[in-house]
């Protein structure tokens, strides 16, 4: 069964939970947009950094 992609907003998307997150929505084909203040960086999506269906709000 296949399902088309999604748009998907997640807040705090670059701390650890969300990172994880975003990164198994991206593996399953959805589009990402991740809202955060980035007040302790973004390690947590430098590796997903220039992703096509990511975007950094």
């Amino acid at each position: 069964m296949s399902t088309a992609p999604r748009n998907i907003l997640v807040t705090g998307g670059a701390g650890y939970i969300g990172a994880h997150l975003v990164r198994q929505l991206l593996e399953r084909g959805d589009r990402v947009r991740v809202v955060d203040l980035l007040l302790y960086g973004d390690q947590g999506l430098s590796a997903l950094t220039g992703h096509p269906r990511l975007r950094l709000l």
